[in-house]
């Protein structure tokens, strides 16, 4: 199969962003009303995008965690961090503030990400 969506859709305010793939994963972000895509980050691949105060969350399949500012314009990163190894396809889910990560071998990692 060529075509493949990894994880959820986000929509924020007119727009959507997403992990979607033609040959090759990518980040997207598209203008839903215009119904056209405004950017495509092939930097990150195989990405679970969330969102969580106005912000994207995405977690790669290595295990790296980025926030992202939803912008139609670019792809803007407000910070980065590996925080969990192997590989990571389960979708996280975020509750109460808090971020849970889980990779292949089965460990779990839970983060606070609420605002100081």
């Amino acid at each position: 199969m060529l075509n493949k969506s990894y994880g959820r859709i986000v929509f924020i305010l007119c727009f959507i962003f997403f992990c979607f793939s033609f040959l090759h994963p990518v980040v997207n972000a598209a203008d839903w009303p215009q119904r056209c895509m405004v950017w495509s980050e092939t930097s990150i691949s195989k990405t679970s995008v969330l969102s969580a105060d106005g912000k994207l969350v995405l977690l790669t399949g290595q295990g790296e965690l980025l926030f992202v500012e939803p912008s139609p314009e670019k792809f803007n990163t407000i910070s980065r961090a590996q925080v969990i190894g192997g590989k990571c396809w389960t979708e996280p889910a975020i509750a109460n503030g808090k971020l849970f990560l889980r990779n292949a071998q089965g460990i779990l990692l839970c983060l606070d990400i609420r605002s100081t």
